[in-house]
């Protein structure tokens, strides 16, 4: 089980430990107060809630939760943020496979787009 971890300058895909869902684990992997941003139905992007006022601009995330319609088209995601899995009762928990390949196949997309728009 994973969850993708994407700092402004890489996307990390780590093996999680136990207690993925709980607050305290996704507070200490943003650095803070969590809020969450759907993508969808069934994973969450968790930024920190105060990264726009301390944290550089993350192009990476800002460019995936455009392409899913997740933020504005004005809006941006600044510092760590952590893609995760959603239970069918909402819960939090670690990307299955699916949702894994999925999240590459968006991160893969978005980059294309943006590299397409501007040549």
């Amino acid at each position: 089980m994973s969850a993708v971890t994407i700092t402004p300058a890489i996307v990390v895909i780590d093996d999680v430990p136990e207690g993925i869902g709980t607050l305290e684990w996704l507070q200490s992997a943003v650095g803070g107060y969590v809020q969450a941003v759907s993508l969808g139905t069934d994973r969450v992007l968790w930024i920190g809630e105060d990264g726009k006022h301390c944290q550089p601009l993350h192009p990476m995330a800002t460019l995936l939760a455009r392409r899913l319609e997740a933020i504005d088209p004005a809006d941006w995601i600044a510092g760590v943020a952590v893609i995760t899995g959603t239970t069918p009762d909402g819960s939090t928990a670690p990307l299955t496979g699916e949702q894994l390949h999925q999240t590459t196949r968006d991160l893969v997309h978005a980059l294309k787009a943006k590299a397409a728009t501007a040549s």
